[in-house]
């Protein structure tokens, strides 16, 4: 898991070395402000993610927990979990720190795409097709 750790008052960012890694990048190549992380995220997936920390930040989620696309550094997308809280708040309940991990979960989303596909073909395929388990019984048909 690659651990950030945000200031959000001075937009200050943390990434540890596995984080940098998930993406392509050496300890040092990004910014280390929160600013560096926009232009990574895919543009389908930011406003989610912002609507997500809001949320967050007005105290309705307990945790920021979303599944997004990051641009590795030679430009194919990796697919992200990330996990975060808000670990420390102004007098006024604004949020000052938060904390979080990113897990890199691609073959994952490439395993349900190849699903999703495998799915569809028996779904629509013209023949009956039948998945008899070891015990001899019918596990699935696509009828």
């Amino acid at each position: 898991e690659g651990v950030w750790d945000w200031n959000v008052a001075t937009g200050s960012l943390y990434t540890s070395p596995v984080w940098s890694a998930m993406l392509g990048y050496k300890v040092g190549e990004l910014s280390p402000h929160i600013s560096s992380w926009e232009p990574l995220c895919h543009p389908d997936d930011l406003q989610e993610a912002r609507r997500r920390l809001q949320e967050h930040f007005e105290g309705k989620t307990p945790i920021y927990e979303f599944e997004h696309r990051l641009r590795h550094k030679d430009g194919h997308w990796v697919w992200i979990l990330g996990r975060a809280r808000v670990v420390e708040f102004d007098a006024d309940g604004e949020p000052l720190r938060m904390v979080g991990t990113n897990v890199n979960i691609t073959k994952r989303k490439e395993a349900e795409q190849w699903l999703h596909l495998i799915k569809f073909c028996f779904e629509n395929a013209p023949e009956a097709i039948f998945w008899i388990n070891p015990d001899g019984r019918t596990d699935y048909v696509n009828l």
